[in-house]
């Protein structure tokens, strides 16, 4: 339920969702740190880099592979409006 309803935040770009999708980079199911990592890519807030950092070092592949493939997202998006 909550992996689903995350998805649908991935569509919203919203950015009071910022610290809702940073606390759940934390949560204990990895579905959902993997939807928030690439939920907060798509909001393109580069407040969120430091957050998907340290999701970097986590211990599911799939959300290393998708923080990393947010911060590239943030980090291209904040070169083009530059």
């Amino acid at each position: 339920m909550r992996k689903s309803a995350i998805q649908v935040l991935q569509k919203i770009p919203d950015a009071r969702l910022l610290s809702t999708l940073i606390q759940t980079l934390a949560d204990e199911y990895s579905d959902e740190r993997k939807e928030a990592a690439i939920a907060l890519g798509n909001l393109g807030n580069s407040d969120a880099i430091s957050a998907l950092q340290q999701a970097l070092d986590d211990c599911d592949r799939e959300v290393t592979i998708q923080a990393q493939r947010a911060i590239e997202k943030i980090t291209l998006s904040n070169r083009l409006v530059r």
